[in-house]
């Protein structure tokens, strides 16, 4: 079984395989390190629905490092 990730470049897409899991897990958190990608749940502890609306959910949050 292979793993497989796709990079998408304005003009073409390229898609790389991996033998394990961890080593396509390596290569994207490298990818990611060098052009400064971060998401929500990197800083975040995302818990509890508190609402929702026409547009969106509202979910309870905690600050990883300042709780």
């Amino acid at each position: 079984m292979m793993f497989p990730f796709m990079l998408i470049f304005p003009n073409k897409r390229r898609i790389y395989y991996f033998k394990t899991k961890e080593e396509k897990g390596k290569w994207m958190d490298a990818i990611k390190q060098s052009i400064g990608y971060s998401n929500l749940y990197d800083f975040y502890d995302v818990t509890d629905n508190l609402g929702k609306g026409k547009y969106g959910v509202v979910k309870y949050a905690v600050h990883k490092r300042t709780k």
